[in-house]
């Protein structure tokens, strides 16, 4: 059999398993259960993988806590897309069970749901994996004590690190620093006095500086002890968590296997130089649910744990009988400092966290590219919208209400297109995000032609907000993106827009941002925002 052979029977196989993925939530909305995924997932969150103590070998001073840590990180890891889409394509044929590693708690879930579910299948996959994880704690040992090795390693001490950045959440090399989290943090009154230097993990970034601090990347965000007797105590401490580990496994105990790489580096931190760790760690709100292991010995040795929101975009829709049950799991978070928007974001932490320390800081920037910015010489307007994907990928969210669809956001773009038009504006357009080919083709086809009009400007989706936002006289923004609360900060008119009316008008997701639901309220709240010999403002680079 030939490469080409195999590769084309990989792709039937990968096309017909998409079918039966849609098949199956095709099957979810037209016989009104489209919520069962959510429902899955809740009652994954709300189930215990075992009882008791986690063991304190492994776990330590969080052991009281460790099956809540492991429900974490395995809904993180085991409860994703390619779960929806093992259920999904389960839903549309009985024959094609759930094969997907799953623990015993979770196999029992699935099959109370009713869905067809391989239970020696998960199983043996599940041991698999978990065989894996142990292995991976093992090599994780071996690379730590390698990097401790490491000479002329550059220093976190006095540092703030700031986990999962890309190149656009840096500052930029030259032409000033932008509007991202390091510029945002370096002008934030909060931040330490002591820190000393910005640290990060983005692969291939330059070093460079800002207001004189450092910004340089590291390989790891916690050091490794540098002393023979640190560098003794961690192996020594690792070696038994791996004995452990491996010895637990076989009694079925599988969650020191599981979490054992986490484990590793929780001893590293340990038996580090305390002042080797960075003074802050800033930790966003793409990784709200899992909390690494070692953040909590780091802040027991004086390191400052901060979780912030780039974005307020997070709560789901209110509906006509009421508010549902967040998804997300946001009940289980543990982080211990948090910074929000507004007082609004404070309270959605306490509903669904509870009673934590919580900072208003009002918006936060996050990522920015350096791209020049077109002189306005005309009344404008900006819109900010959410592009809906394609019907392959989005049907696998499985998601329980579908706003951020191809109807919704083409009615989105062609009246905002057409007033602006109508009313004399120059219209300022910015997609959230560049998702290339995963945009639906309709809402394409759509943009293209709208951007070859004489008072359409398409702007880069890398450019920050904010700095679009200080060109505009008004702005619209698709509910409930966080461009809107950005405008009023900046004070710009702000407005959400649901072209179709399927909002509920006192939905607390806006933050108190007019939400218009037809041509001629837009038209109203336009006429009555729109400026008089108002000037141009260009924000500065």
């Amino acid at each position: 059999m030939t490469f080409a052979s195999v590769s084309r029977l990989v792709e039937r196989r990968r096309a017909a398993r998409l079918r039966r993925v849609m098949r199956g939530h095709r099957q979810l909305r037209e016989s009104g259960r489209i919520e069962l995924l959510d429902q899955l997932l809740f009652d994954l969150c709300d189930t215990p993988l075992f009882d008791g103590a986690a063991g304190r070998v492994i776990f330590g001073a969080e052991a009281g806590e460790g099956e809540a840590i492991v429900r974490q990180y395995l809904l993180t890891r085991f409860a994703a897309l390619d779960f929806k889409k093992a259920v999904l394509a389960a839903i549309a044929d009985r024959r094609s069970p759930v094969a997907y590693p799953l623990p015993a708690a979770w196999r029992d879930v699935v099959a109370r749901h009713g869905i067809s579910i391989s239970r020696w299948q998960c199983k043996m996959l599940w041991y698999c994996y978990v065989c894996v994880y142990l292995a991976l704690g093992v090599g994780n040992i071996a690379k730590l004590t390698l990097t401790a090795f490491k000479r002329n390693r550059p220093s976190l001490g006095g540092t703030a690190f700031f986990d999962q950045l890309s190149a656009n959440n840096l500052p930029f090399s030259e032409g000033g620093p932008g509007r991202n989290i390091v510029a945002w943090y370096i002008q934030w009154d909060g931040r330490l006095a002591s820190v000393r230097g910005i640290t990060h993990q983005v692969k291939g970034a330059a070093d460079r500086s800002i207001d004189g601090l450092p910004v340089r990347r590291v390989d790891l965000p916690f050091p490794t002890p540098c002393s023979a007797s640190g560098l003794a105590r961690f192996l020594s401490a690792s070696l038994i968590k791996m004995l452990a580990a491996a010895a637990d496994a076989l009694r079925g105990r599988w969650w020191g296997a599981l979490m054992l790489a986490e484990s590793v580096r929780v001893s590293a931190v340990a038996h580090a130089d305390t002042d080797e760790l960075p003074a802050d760690y800033l930790f966003h709100n793409s990784a709200w649910l899992y909390r690494p292991m070692w953040t909590y010995e780091a802040e027991r040795q004086g390191s400052r744990i901060l979780f912030y929101f780039y974005s307020t975009n997070c709560e789901l829709f209110k509906r006509s009988d009421g508010y549902p049950r967040q998804t997300g799991c946001w009940e289980l978070s543990t982080w211990s400092n948090y910074l929000v928007w507004d007082e609004l974001q404070a309270e959605f932490v306490r509903r669904t966290i509870g009673d934590r320390d919580i900072t208003v800081v009002g918006p936060i920037w996050f990522s920015d590219a350096p791209a020049d910015l077109p002189a306005i010489r005309r009344p404008s307007i900006a819109a900010f919208d959410v592009q809906p994907m394609r019907e392959g990928f989005y049907r696998t969210l499985g998601l329980g209400v579908e706003y951020y669809v191809p109807d919704v956001a083409c009615r989105f773009a062609s009246d905002i297109a057409e007033l602006s038009r109508e009313l004399g504006f120059m219209l300022l357009w910015k997609q959230k995000r560049d998702i290339g080919s995963f945009c639906h083709p309709r809402y394409r086809a759509l943009l293209y032609g709208l951007v070859g009009q004489e008072n359409v400007c398409e702007l880069e989706p890398a450019i920050a907000a904010q700095r679009i936002i200080g060109l505009a006289d008004i702005v619209v923004s698709m509910p409930f993106t966080s461009t809107a609360l950005i405008a009023r900060a900046m004070g710009k008119p702000s407005c959400y827009y649901d072209p179709l009316a399927l909002l509920q008008k006192d939905d607390r997701a806006a933050h108190g941002i007019p939400l218009l639901q037809s041509v001629s309220e837009l038209r109203a709240w336009i006429d009555a925002n729109a400026p008089v010999g108002a000037a141009k403002l260009e924000l500065d680079r």
